[in-house]
């Protein structure tokens, strides 16, 4: 079951996450908040985001009923660690990169 979840979450989130968020972050990043496209890609990414979260409402519980307690600790715990180190901006090299990659494919 895990790896179907797991497969069905990546095919889904792969365009939304590496495309559609990092490619309108850097757009907005780059826009004057006077542009006439800064408040319809607001409103995309803000959408996006949200999408988001509803469909983590629906999954999480499937994952924590899958996993035991120590590997969602151990998960959660990765990524408390990689938290100083994550890219700030858009602009930052990892997500330019792959915005970049994402349009290019």
């Amino acid at each position: 079951m895990v790896t179907q979840i797991l497969e069905a979450l990546t095919v889904h989130t792969y365009p939304e996450n590496e495309v559609m968020a990092d490619v309108l972050c850097l757009e907005l990043h780059a826009m004057n908040a006077d542009d006439e496209r800064f408040v319809a890609r607001t409103t995309v990414l803000m959408e996006n985001v949200l999408h988001h979260v509803e469909e983590e409402q629906e999954w999480f519980p499937k994952v924590r009923e899958a996993l035991g307690r120590n590997q969602l600790q151990e998960i959660g715990q990765r990524m408390l660690d990689l938290r100083p180190t994550a890219p700030k901006t858009p602009t930052a090299p990892k997500p330019l990169k792959k915005a970049r990659d994402a349009v290019d494919a």
